[in-house]
């Protein structure tokens, strides 16, 4: 067990469930299982009545119970402020770079123990989520202003390291971990043998797959575009779209007023539990986001074996290998994600290599218990790191 003990800040209240079987509560189970002690301090509101859990005898869970966002920051702080003065934490960690940084950034500042913020969802230096709204212009300096204070920024992909590195952060304190759901056996056991024996793309209809909530961020207007396009292309194409959204009633109309909406079938919602099922009966996954946080879908889909079409948003790099295993396209970029999907149409073989080499590269190299131990890496050598540098000064 390493010696390390940390206090996490994040928005996981199904960790509070005791009988949830969820990724993330497995997933935070298995790093308390490697540290010293690991508490949780959970953003919640007095509606959810949730109580705090010894959930094992080194993983603790607090909720802040809050009647406000704003009162959920302060009690987060307050709870912080509490478990420090009585509890020696190696370091403190933030699930976001807006309410649990800001109070990651002030307790690690009172207790001068190093922070580690994450961004797993939106970037808040990505123009496109800054741009899709008033309040995201107005929060992102916030975000901006916790990163640059924190000690460390982990990352969900080398694209937001990248982003970062531009802006000027310093690359050895960015640290890249995708999060890996735990049931990719799921996925990676859907069989794909009717892709291989596909001979005559003419008389055969495409399955095109979206998964994803019915948004602005999705950039449905761009997917008007390209189903437009493959239309008028007489591609024989079936889009099967899974999710709902506030954009799904304004979607279904733009599609009708461009006649193409019944190649579109809108299947709702689906537990995750039966969305392998869905995947098998696809032929390409598509994504046309403005941004991303952690695009869980795009890993679903590799391992589903399935060839992959995405804009350029975070996480993309890690699940798609450019040309090899489908392809990342410019966001926006209408004509090029039309042209890559034309060629997949086109090649079933192209299709089969694709998505066979997608199956290869996550089973490979993106593991969940990749993920797991590169987290316990990330807080033992920067723990250790602290260490020698606290030594060094004291010589």
């Amino acid at each position: 067990m390493n010696q390390i003990s940390v206090l996490s800040l994040g928005y996981t209240r199904s960790i509070l469930n005791k009988k949830s079987t969820d990724d993330s509560l497995k997933r935070m189970l298995y790093y308390s299982q490697q540290i010293e002690k690991y508490v949780v301090i959970v953003h919640s509101y007095h509606k959810h009545k949730l109580k705090r859990e010894n959930i094992t005898e080194n993983f603790i869970a607090i909720p802040t119970n809050a009647f406000l966002q704003i009162d959920s920051l302060i009690r987060m702080v307050w709870l912080g402020f509490k478990i420090l003065k009585t509890e020696r934490m190696s370091l403190i960690q933030a699930q976001d770079p807006i309410l649990t940084g800001v109070a990651a950034i002030f307790l690690g500042y009172m207790f001068k123990i190093p922070t580690i913020v994450l961004i797993y969802g939106p970037n808040v230096y990505d123009l496109h989520w800054r741009n899709s709204s008033f309040f995201n212009t107005l929060i992102a300096p916030i975000g901006m202003w916790v990163l640059k204070n924190a000690s460390s920024i982990q990352v969900d992909g080398q694209m937001t390291s990248r982003s970062l590195e531009n802006q000027g952060f310093v690359a050895k304190n960015i640290h890249v971990k995708p999060m890996i759901p735990n049931n990719m056996e799921d996925f990676l056991r859907v069989n794909r043998n009717k892709i291989v024996n596909i001979e005559n793309p003419d008389n055969t209809t495409v399955k095109l797959l979206f998964v994803g909530r019915l948004e602005k961020q999705k950039n449905l207007t761009m997917l008007t575009k390209v189903i437009k396009l493959l239309v008028e292309h007489k591609y024989s194409i079936q889009v099967n779209i899974v999710g709902e959204g506030s954009q799904k009633d304004w979607f279904a109309r733009d599609l009708n007023k461009h006649e193409i909406l019944n190649y579109v079938y809108f299947l709702g919602y689906i537990p995750h539990e039966k969305m392998y099922e869905i995947f098998a009966e696809a032929d390409i996954f598509i994504m046309t986001s403005l941004y991303e946080g952690y695009p869980r879908v795009l890993m679903e889909a590799a391992a589903s074996g399935l060839p992959i079409v995405t804009t350029a948003v975070s996480g993309s790099d890690e699940a798609v290998v450019n040309e090899e295993t489908g392809y990342i396209v410019p966001v926006n970029d209408v004509q090029t994600f039309f042209n890559k999907l034309k060629a997949l149409i086109e090649k079933p073989t192209l299709r089969t290599n694709m998505g066979c080499a997608a199956r290869d590269h996550i089973s490979d190299f993106l593991k969940p218990s990749f993920s797991l131990d590169k987290q316990i890496d990330i807080w033992n050598n920067y723990s250790t790191s602290l260490n020698n540098q606290v030594q060094d000064q004291s010589i």
